[in-house]
């Protein structure tokens, strides 16, 4: 699965890169909800039975984050129960997306997010909160673990590949990932390496999205 769509930056206000929620009749919105389309069809509702699924990249600024949130809302305003978590805890943004409080004043399982009684996120404070470290060296992996249940799908935006080996840590505890990346921008040799990566670690690709410089 390859999908070419025309995003601003990942660092825009919530009411320019929630396109899915304040743009929803636009070409852009229209893309993401394709690629939402076909994740639930050959991810969250196919063979696979799986409910979570990672957000990466190989360089910042390749719009990862972007697309997570807005697939987080687009599956949302279909009905089901989503979980989006921040497990960027090396450059935290989607707090910065959705508005929310600041990340280190954020404690607890999430924050709901308004007109969305079926949406969750955590903010990467939460990752590395006392208590998640305390609970398993791995707190992606004991986070998703402990919320599988509750939610239908949970999306994980991860770090930058180029950044630390934590996308790995979360795409074996999602079970899979779906790659972004950016036209013009994303350099040939890191995706690869991430892809590589990925198969040698046993993480499923399950495709790609490419964003429009």
């Amino acid at each position: 699965m390859s999908v070419s769509l025309q995003l601003k930056s990942e660092m825009c206000r919530a009411s320019e890169s929630l396109v899915a929620l304040h743009d929803p009749h636009s070409s852009r919105a229209a893309d993401l909800r394709r690629v939402a389309q076909t994740l639930a069809l050959r991810w969250f509702n196919g063979s696979t039975g799986s409910t979570a699924l990672s957000i990466i990249s190989a360089d910042r600024g390749e719009g990862r984050s972007t697309v997570a949130a807005n697939l987080a809302c687009i599956f949302a305003r279909s009905g089901m129960s989503v979980l989006l978590i921040d497990a960027d805890t090396h450059d935290p943004s989607l707090h910065h997306v959705f508005d929310l409080a600041a990340p280190e004043t954020v404690r607890g399982s999430g924050q709901r997010i308004a007109g969305f009684a079926n949406l969750c996120v955590v903010p990467a404070s939460e990752i590395e909160s006392r208590d998640a470290v305390q609970f398993m060296n791995r707190p992606i992996q004991a986070l998703i673990e402990r919320r599988r249940g509750e939610f239908a799908a949970i999306f994980v935006d991860t770090p930058a590949a180029c950044v630390s080996n934590d996308y790995l840590v979360a795409g074996l505890a999602s079970g899979g990932a779906l790659a972004v990346t950016r036209e013009g921008v994303t350099r040939a040799r890191l995706a690869t390496r991430m892809l590589d990566e990925c198969d040698d670690a046993g993480i499923p690709v399950v495709g790609g999205v490419m964003l429009n410089a």
